[in-house]
């Protein structure tokens, strides 16, 4: 299943071996905003988005996927920026 609450979920990427994939993310990342959909991690829909709103993510997700497919195990060779970062930890005072 999906992690968290319906609401406000989030997408988990994960390598061949069920490790966290930052490369995998980034890719996904790429492609969507390639086709103007911004996502940040929780999800957060809102009543302000439309259905048209709703109808161009789920496309652009889709396509994103797709290529995720085509590209399996070589992730790295399409991305056209560096790679995201890990989330950044607070450090201890």
């Amino acid at each position: 299943g999906m992690p968290g609450n319906p609401p406000r979920s989030l997408l988990n990427f994960m390598d061949g071996e069920g490790r966290e994939s930052l490369v995998i993310k980034s890719l996904f990342l790429q492609e969507c905003i390639k086709r103007g959909v911004l996502f940040g991690v929780p999800i957060y829909p809102t009543y302000s988005h439309t259905q048209e709103d709703v109808d161009k993510t789920l496309d652009a997700v889709a396509q994103a996927f797709q290529i995720m497919y085509q590209v399996k195990g070589k992730e790295v060779s399409i991305l056209e920026g560096p790679v995201m970062g890990g989330v950044n930890v607070r450090p201890k005072l």
